[in-house]
């Protein structure tokens, strides 16, 4: 999440404004993807999240004190209301996981994707050198290795408005996909030193929609459609086994197991991958609104870029089971 720095360069209303081209488009349903978002501005992704909240709380933050303090969205009215959709990956940390936890506890959006990295704490980061000047340090200085050092401190922990954290457990989906994340030990819960989750009691008044979907509607979904897409098939075949060759690091005695070890994630098992997904018929078409299209034809290389973006969203498998949410559970529930 980008800050706001005084020249316009905000992501919440970078997002707000694009918001409102696509509602002129007369779009039935919106996503927002924060796969890969490592987070940022707790204050920008508050902004963001006024975007779909009307009024009330977003979360709270407790200091190293022991003190706590609200998040709160103080601006009235929201700028879209309709269906909506958060994919997250086990990539999706701090700032990005707050603004995914409080659309899934108002209930103003389906968590589609895999659990969440799991940071839910605040941190400064202090010079080891007196009367220091953030100012005019760059990286590329040619400044003394000991201005150069620095301790990053932990000053908060963030906890959602219903007490809990994502801290460590992450924030876990609606609508679960499988992701390679879940195997490669990146996760904040895969470092012993991690801060454990806990919870504190708080009473927010904040008001979560009436639930519209139940799990089980999103169990059959994942039973139905996920778990027979060949994409996620042969990724839930290489987490699985690159989770067994973590816990045990030894090679599978069963015949059948190891023809899968031994082609590892980054061999056979990509091409095959590559080839199921050459074979994939894409139930969705991809354009650009009409504004957007308007500056695609003035600009040559505007519109290569563009191109090169709508190719990878056609081939998205994630995005293709997100598609048939939409049609299949979301749009039809809310007709």
């Amino acid at each position: 999440t980008q800050t706001n720095d005084g020249i316009g360069t905000s992501c919440a209303e970078d997002v707000a404004r694009e918001i409102v081209k696509l509602k002129q488009e007369k779009i039935d349903g919106l996503v927002l993807d924060l796969r890969f978002n490592g987070g940022g501005s707790i204050e920008e992704a508050a902004a963001m999240l006024g975007i779909f909240i009307d009024i009330g709380p977003l979360g709270v933050v407790k200091v190293y004190s022991g003190g706590t303090e609200p998040i709160k969205d103080v601006n009235r009215g929201t700028i879209y209301d309709g269906p909506l959709v958060v994919m997250v990956n086990g990539a999706s940390a701090s700032a990005s996981e707050m603004l995914a936890a409080t659309l899934q506890d108002y209930r103003k959006a389906v968590i589609v994707g895999s659990t969440t990295f799991g940071k839910a704490t605040m941190q400064v980061v202090v010079p080891l050198v007196a009367n220091f000047d953030f100012e005019k340090y760059a990286p590329d200085s040619k400044q003394s290795d000991a201005t150069k050092d620095f301790l990053k401190i932990t000053m908060g922990k963030l906890y959602r408005v219903n007490g809990k954290t994502a801290q460590n457990t992450g924030v876990v989906p609606d609508v679960y996909l499988p992701d390679y994340f879940e195997a490669a030990q990146f996760t904040e819960r895969s470092y012993g030193t991690a801060l454990p989750a806990d919870s504190i009691s708080v009473q927010l008044p904040y008001r979560a929609l009436s639930e519209k979907y139940s799990r089980q509607t999103f169990k059959a979904f994942e039973q139905s459609s996920v778990a027979n897409d060949p994409e996620f098939v042969q990724l839930k075949n290489t987490v699985r086994l690159q989770q067994l060759t973590n816990a045990l690091n030894r090679v599978p005695l069963m015949l059948s197991e190891y023809n899968l070890w031994k082609n590892d994630e980054w061999g056979d098992t990509q091409e095959t991958t590559a080839a199921k997904k050459g074979n994939a018929q894409s139930p969705y078409t991809v354009a650009n609104t009409r504004l957007d299209a308007a500056y695609n034809a003035m600009d040559s290389y505007q519109k290569e870029n563009d191109d090169m973006i709508m190719n990878e969203l056609m081939e998205d498998a994630s995005l293709r089971q997100v598609y048939l949410l939409f049609k299949n559970v979301l749009i039809k529930t809310n007709q």
